[in-house]
């Protein structure tokens, strides 16, 4: 997505990213415990902010038209939503990178974590 932020994170053995700090100070302002982490292109994740992934889904929703559009819709929604985890960050603001999205993961020792920046959308 043009605009997006990028972030290239070492990951520990335990497959923990430490958040960089923008994004910490986002969730601080915004009051949110958590944040949504999604499978991205290349060996990406991207992480979204609760309203960041409510509006990324409702641009998913606008964006599928054609003459089935109502089953593929459906299809591409739910494969979108269960590609999609909601993690909560620990104390020392690390998340824990679920293996169902980076697949390579025991090789992998940094990811890239992509931001759409501000909830505003």
């Amino acid at each position: 997505m043009p605009g997006d932020r990028r972030y290239v994170c070492g990951m520990d053995g335990s497959r923990r990213v430490a958040l960089p700090a923008a994004i910490r100070r986002e969730l601080v302002k915004e009051k949110k415990a958590y944040v949504i982490l999604s499978r991205g292109g290349a060996g990406s994740v991207i992480l979204y902010l609760p309203g960041q992934f409510d509006a990324a889904l409702e641009r998913l929703k606008k964006s599928i038209q054609g003459p089935d559009t109502t089953f593929r819709r459906r299809a591409c929604l739910r494969a979108f939503v269960a590609a999609s985890l909601r993690v909560f960050p620990d104390s020392r603001g690390r998340v824990t990178v679920h293996s169902s999205l980076l697949p390579d993961a025991p090789r992998v020792r940094r990811v890239a974590l992509r931001w759409p920046g501000s909830s505003g959308g």
